[in-house]
């Protein structure tokens, strides 16, 4: 009878496996991949056509991007169209971006609300169908684009 230590010495030459010291453990791709990236930009002025004249392109935004648990709509105070002065929740995350507008951030997948700090409050890049403020859903192993205008400053 063969013994089992055999056999699987005889596989492993055969599989062409190395010493066990040299298997790396990986880190999990929902570690490393999960998460939120974009570019946030800002626009202003008059946007309308106009003879003549060409649109004013948008500009980099160097700022504060807000990760909150989702919210809804009666958490954001002194509310102005999309922009409001306070918000009754506190934030799970704050990332900066960088001189371009450009920003990452590594998130546990789940529902979050993002806002953007802009004029002295944040600037609610969208709502959802229940009117709830900038919601977006972080999927596991899948980065989530998310480029934002932030746009309170134009005239359309």
């Amino acid at each position: 009878m063969i013994s089992p230590s055999i056999i699987v010495l005889v596989i492993c030459i055969l599989l062409g496996c190395g010493p066990v010291n040299k298997i790396k453990t990986k880190v999990p791709n929902s570690a490393v991949t999960t998460g939120l990236y974009g570019r946030i930009e800002s626009i202003e002025g008059n946007q309308m056509p106009q003879v003549g004249k060409a649109f004013s392109k948008a500009k980099p935004l160097q700022t504060r991007l807000y990760i909150f648990p989702p919210l809804e709509n009666t958490d954001l105070l002194q509310v102005e169209g999309q922009w409001c002065q306070q918000v009754q929740q506190r934030p799970i995350q704050i990332v900066s971006t960088d001189s371009i507008g450009r920003y990452h951030i590594t998130m546990v997948p789940g529902r979050y609300s993002i806002l953007v700090a802009a004029y002295g409050g944040y600037f609610v890049p969208f709502f959802n169908q229940f009117n709830q403020p900038g919601v977006v859903d972080i999927q596991q192993v899948q980065k989530t684009e998310l480029n934002i205008l932030v746009n309170s400053k134009a005239i359309y």
